[in-house]
């Protein structure tokens, strides 16, 4: 397979796998792929993306939470 062609293969193992629900390891036994291979394209197509659209805050959720700390005994 030619680096695009593995690139491709890889976007669209992603993409199934987040359909899937399935967590990695068990879409991996699942599809009988290497577990590490999945992490490394994950990782490496994961790092293809801009900084930013990795980091993107979900606009529900409070993007800072108050922590309490317990008095001191």
């Amino acid at each position: 397979m030619t680096t695009p062609d593995l690139h491709q293969f890889w976007q669209q193992t992603l993409s199934d796998w987040q359909a899937s629900g399935l967590s990695g390891a068990a879409y991996c036994k699942q599809e009988s792929l290497v577990y590490h291979r999945f992490v490394y394209w994950r990782q490496k197509l994961t790092a293809a993306r801009s900084p930013a659209s990795r980091f993107k805050l979900d606009p529900d959720s409070p993007a800072w939470h108050r922590l309490r700390m317990p008095e001191p005994v």
